[in-house]
């Protein structure tokens, strides 16, 4: 082969190479005005989805900038969130989109923080700090990280130092492993010092449902923790985690009424009795009532015939 001929060859393929990129190219384009010819017939926040999953931020910016009111607000939210589901690092973006927001930035910010605290801590506790009060975004956030387990709950949460991010973390956990949650609700107080007693009753209504003896030790324990700060716990405990069971395990909440003692006692039989249909339960319940409050109409209402 001459060297003309290598010349020509490669010459050739530059050529064709340049019609192979460019013909690309032009595909491309057509496929990117084919996406933007179909957002054009949408309408409302579909259309504004339609621009962001196509790519065009700011033509899906300028339809939420057309709305008015919890409209465009919620066009923006759903916009910043959409991103960060995306790329996580890419935060900036969303909160100034989040700015834009006339009223309901706290829901957003707090939505961000939930995203973004499965991979990043530290940046979902600034997005908790960006509102006000922040303790329902912990609250969010602690519920989200529970599910990856109780050590990354605690790291989580001491870094907050606030108990509403234990309190709903413990709940969850309670639902299958209410050790690891008392090791939040333990936490909680020596971290916060505070008795962090919504969390040993939050822990001992779900408890309750399948250990009501268990229950009962919960709320023993929270007592003691109470006990330092002088805040009466344990009665209330134990009525609200009866109280919570008493429509599918009423023998399970008969029982833990059973360790309370006089007017406590009374009070806890009182919200287990409207919906109790077993006879001994209900006289027994009935005779201590009215061993303590008498024949008192609210009372005699469940138990007139046991009188």
């Amino acid at each position: 082969m001459n060297k003309r001929m290598i010349i020509l060859i490669i010459v050739l393929a530059s050529i064709t190479g340049y019609i192979l990129l460019t013909q690309k190219d032009s595909d491309n384009t057509s496929g990117n005005e084919t996406k933007i010819d179909e957002c054009v017939n949408l309408t409302g926040l579909e259309k504004a989805k339609c621009y962001l999953d196509g790519g065009y931020l700011n033509e899906s910016l300028d339809v939420c900038e057309n709305f008015t009111g919890e409209e465009r607000n919620l066009c923006y939210q759903g916009i910043a969130l959409d991103i960060t589901k995306k790329d996580t690092g890419d935060l900036n973006a969303s909160i100034e989109i989040c700015n834009k927001m006339s009223e309901g930035r706290f829901y957003c910010y707090t939505y961000l923080a939930s995203i973004v605290v499965k991979s990043d801590t530290d940046t979902a506790i600034f997005l908790c700090d960006l509102t006000s009060p922040p303790h329902i975004c912990y609250t969010t956030i602690g519920r989200v990280i529970s599910h990856r387990g109780v050590n990354e709950t605690i790291a989580l949460c001491r870094k907050v130092n606030y108990s509403t991010c234990y309190k709903p973390a413990a709940a969850v956990t309670a639902k299958n492993d209410y050790k690891s949650a008392l090791l939040l609700c333990r936490d909680c107080a020596n971290t916060t010092n505070t008795p962090c007693t919504e969390c040993y009753s939050d822990v001992a209504k779900e408890v309750a449902f399948y250990a009501p003896q268990e229950a009962i030790e919960i709320c023993t324990e929270g007592e003691l923790i109470a006990g330092r700060y002088l805040y009466p716990f344990a009665y209330m405990c134990q009525i609200d985690a009866a109280d919570a069971i008493s429509g599918t395990n009423e023998s399970g909440a008969f029982e833990i009424c059973g360790n309370l003692t006089g007017v406590n006692k009374a009070s806890c039989y009182f919200r287990v009795v409207k919906v109790s249909n077993n006879t001994g339960h209900i006289r027994e319940m009935c005779d201590h009532m009215m061993g303590v409050w008498g024949e008192e109409p609210n009372v005699m209402r469940y138990c007139r015939d046991y009188a």
